[in-house]
């Protein structure tokens, strides 16, 4: 078992924002955790004024997890960050891309949007980007062998503000509408295959 968060590939936060970071796993005797930034060990005794990097283990619940916490992001933390737990029996990595933009930057405001597929976590993203947001409820096609993980997108335009969402393959969150979706999708290949 093991997850991180943000679950986002890449996220992009102002100068000066908090950030937090966390993975859990199972933890075995000798399982050890390592932040990264790119290739490189993160040292939270040199840096413990700017950051602070916690990890409990619970023995009983055979979990391990660690946070990594900005207490304010400037722009040279922009980079690849990665949590690796590490234990005889292998090793595993979660991690996203962190983006930090000048506090002067034109920027779509991190927000929270609730759509009938769910209730999105959008980041602050440049001007020109585009967002991605775990789906909530997974991917609308799970059943089909697709992946069970699927995106939402949403388009900052250059003006800095928020375009509609894109999240056609995340499954609903009203269960009845989701049965519903499945059925009409059984339905209509039904037809297809009778013609």
């Amino acid at each position: 078992m093991f997850e991180f968060e943000p679950s986002d590939r890449a996220i992009t936060i102002i100068e000066g924002d908090q950030e937090r970071f966390s993975c859990i796993g199972t933890w075995r005797p000798e399982t050890r955790v390592q932040w990264y930034k790119g290739s490189h060990p993160i040292d939270a005794k040199r840096l413990k004024e700017r950051l602070k990097i916690t990890t409990k283990v619970n023995e009983e619940n055979m979990l391990i997890s660690s946070k990594f916490e900005f207490e304010s992001v400037s722009l040279e933390d922009t980079g690849i960050y990665k949590c690796q737990l590490s234990n005889p029996s292998g090793i595993v990595i979660g991690m996203t891309e962190l983006q930090v933009l000048n506090a002067n930057s034109r920027y779509c405001r991190a927000e929270i949007t609730e759509t009938n597929r769910g209730t999105f976590h959008w980041y602050d993203t440049v001007a020109g980007g585009v967002a991605q947001a775990l789906c909530p409820h997974g991917n609308i096609d799970t059943w089909l062998n697709s992946p069970p993980k699927a995106y939402a997108q949403r388009n900052c335009s250059a003006g800095g503000e928020w375009m509609n969402i894109k999240g056609e393959l995340c499954a609903f969150a009203n269960q009845r509408t989701q049965l519903l979706y499945r059925l009409a999708m059984v339905g209509d290949r039904d037809y297809h295959h009778v013609l």
